[in-house]
């Protein structure tokens, strides 16, 4: 019984609640808050490069954890180096594609306006 029941809830809530809320005469408003693709491809990029960079910025800082947690032990500086070395590379991966995917989407809201 409850698994018929299920199908019937769902379909209320997808397909009657919205109807319900258009017909009521609210206004729906952008939650974003632009209407054109290139600035919302372009806010969505840099935060997600923001996020990459905080990863980054944390795997600089674990690395240099492991790198005075490390005793001295020729594995665990290894270890830490190999971290630190990415962590710099992840960052500057992460600066260049700031860079280079900022001056695409300036080039593209210019020849779009």
């Amino acid at each position: 019984m409850k698994k018929r029941f299920f199908p019937f809830v769902m379909l209320f809530v997808l397909f009657l609640v919205p109807c319900a809320v258009l017909a009521s005469g609210s206004v729906l408003t952008n939650p974003l808050g632009e209407s054109s693709i290139e600035k919302i491809v372009g806010r969505l990029i840099k935060a997600v490069l923001g996020l990459s960079g905080t990863a980054a910025l944390a795997m600089f800082v674990y690395g240099g954890i492991l790198m005075v947690l490390s005793q001295g032990a020729k594995e665990k500086v290894t270890k830490a180096k190999d971290t630190l070395k990415w962590a710099v590379f992840g960052l500057a991966f992460v600066f260049i594609s700031y860079t280079v995917l900022d001056t695409i989407i300036t080039l593209l809201q210019k020849t779009a306006s």
